[in-house]
């Protein structure tokens, strides 16, 4: 194993363990926040609505937290599944190059068998040069014992064997040529000998270093294949931690609309008991508030032509649009570094008017209904009876019963009905900025 998947080895197997240890740490939290007032509280009164609201922060706390740990499952699942991606195409690649080897192998094995079928040949052409030089020495050899026999033929025996005497000489004359010749053949044939054997030598060097080079691509397949192993193996590893880290996600999913149920429960029963409080005037003055929660619903209370929320800004030296609280557009009124009072897309009917007032109509129940102002019946007696009586007529109800939130943090001062009926709700921001929410159903 090289060093590379060593290091990828040991990496892997630190990963795996901080992962178990991950998991291991893990475990599903149950939540015990209530969408019920405890039997002791009355369950309409100003105590049972702070239980709930704190109720609901401790719900939208725990929302915060698995919401949070969903984000990092994704971020785990995702580096999980790049990482098993990157190991897939390092299989990919190992197996192409294994294939790459296996070819050079083989082709190394023609090559091994064709010199060996070259070495099989110059041995066979040897083993045949062998055989002609052993006849060739026998034949010389006789020669040889030939021509030594007739050199001891001496003159006497040539005269009188007259008859012979020409068959002698060519024999003699003969067995001299034919031995100059066979030692011609010998040195002939002893000098092939050393050339194929020199040949041989050259292939079986050949066959060696082949056989050298085909043994080293086989240990070098070997060890890809081992690469290859580990690497399923690491691929294997994080598909498990892949697949727990989905189940854990699928509990954490679970637990997150277990607490979407709950917050939306506890949510509205809080918005049903500000209506009711607000409407019997229980909630007290000193209340804190939250920017966004609900302090009343738009109504058409006091002197009002038509349902519509009358938000005034006072304290802050400018009107809520100059300093950004709010954005126009398309004339209605957005959020903007606060919260809208009647929410995102309320329509902006009257501008700034005394002081920095505006008038504004929600979106919520736009069913164009409408209500009917009886002669001298709605502000024609008390302070505001200089205003003169709300004119008689049909009066729109859009956007009647739209929830009205507080903008930013802070204090209801106040919660009070005006000598025109008019139900209205001051919070205090701090700094001597106010807000005023008129006309409340």
């Amino acid at each position: 194993m090289n060093r590379k998947s060593i290091l990828v080895t040991i990496w892997v197997l630190l990963f795996s363990a901080i992962s178990f240890l991950f998991m291991a740490s893990y475990s599903e939290e149950h939540i015990y926040a209530q969408t019920t007032c405890p039997s002791t509280m009355n369950p309409d009164s100003v105590e049972c609505l702070n239980y709930l609201r704190k109720q609901l922060e401790i719900i939208q706390k725990e929302q915060g937290k698995i919401e949070k740990q969903l984000k990092d499952e994704e971020y785990q699942q995702l580096t999980l599944q790049e990482k098993i991606t990157y190991i897939n195409n390092q299989i990919a690649q190992t197996e192409r190059i294994i294939k790459s080897l296996e070819v050079e192998i083989a082709a190394n094995d023609v090559e091994i068998k064709l010199l060996e079928k070259s070495i099989k040949e110059k041995e066979d052409n040897i083993s045949l040069l062998r055989q002609e030089i052993n006849i060739l020495e026998k034949s010389v050899g006789q020669r040889i014992t030939e021509s030594y026999k007739y050199s001891f033929v001496g003159p006497l025996e040539l005269f009188l064997d007259m008859k012979n005497l020409s068959s002698i000489l060519r024999k003699t004359k003969y067995l001299s040529v034919t031995r100059s010749q066979d030692r011609k053949y010998l040195e002939e044939y002893n000098t092939k000998i050393v050339e194929i054997k020199a040949e041989e030598v050259i292939l079986g060097e050949k066959k060696s270093d082949l056989q050298i080079k085909r043994n080293a691509i086989e240990d070098e397949k070997k060890a890809l294949a081992e690469s290859k192993n580990d690497l399923a193996g690491q691929k294997s590893e994080r598909e498990k931690l892949l697949a727990e880290s989905k189940a854990k996600e699928a509990q954490l999913e679970a637990q997150l609309q277990e607490l979407v149920k709950k917050s939306n429960e506890v949510t509205g029963k809080i918005t049903s008991m500000i209506m009711t409080l607000y409407r019997t005037g229980q909630i007290p003055a000193n209340t804190p508030v939250k920017a966004g929660d609900v302090i009343g619903f738009q109504g058409h209370t006091g002197f009002s032509y038509g349902s519509h929320l009358h938000f005034n800004l006072s304290g802050a030296g400018t009107g809520p649009l100059e300093l950004g609280y709010f954005v126009v557009g398309g004339g209605r009124v957005y959020d903007g570094n606060a919260k809208s009072p009647l929410g995102n897309g309320a329509y902006l009917t009257q501008g700034y008017h005394f002081g920095y007032s505006l008038d504004m109509v929600g979106t919520y129940g736009w069913n164009y209904q409408k209500y009917y102002v009886a002669p001298n019946s709605v502000c024609c007696t008390g302070s505001f009876a200089y205003l003169g009586c709300v004119p008689e007529g049909w009066y729109n109800l859009n956007g009647e019963g739209t929830p009205v939130v507080a903008i930013k943090d802070g204090m209801v001062t106040a919660v009070r009905t005006d000598p025109c009926g008019g139900r209205y709700v001051i919070v205090d921001h701090g700094g001597g900025e106010l807000t005023l929410y008129l006309h409340l159903r």
